[in-house]
């Protein structure tokens, strides 16, 4: 009967609601990753004895496939692969 298809419906609806919150969570939780991912540190210390041999080696450290910049209180001094 009719009430036994409304809460069959009703059931499947339900269902699907619970399906997709699990989707949006999933996909918060992997925009959250990918965000951390983006905002990783890496403290390198590297000695050389002015600013080419410096960027020297640290291309020879970083391989030329990463765009990297160097920054002195949040300003960008040089980017490596420039």
């Amino acid at each position: 009967g009719t009430e036994k298809a409304r809460k069959e419906l009703e059931e499947r609806l339900e269902k699907r609601k619970a399906e997709k919150k699990e989707t949006e969570e999933r996909l918060e939780k992997q925009r959250a990753e990918k965000q951390e991912q983006e905002e990783r540190q890496y403290n390198l210390k590297i000695d050389g004895k002015d600013v080419a041999d410096l960027t020297g080696k640290l291309v020879e450290l970083l391989g030329t496939s990463t765009s990297t910049g160097v920054t002195e209180n949040g300003v960008s001094t040089f980017d490596v692969l420039a």
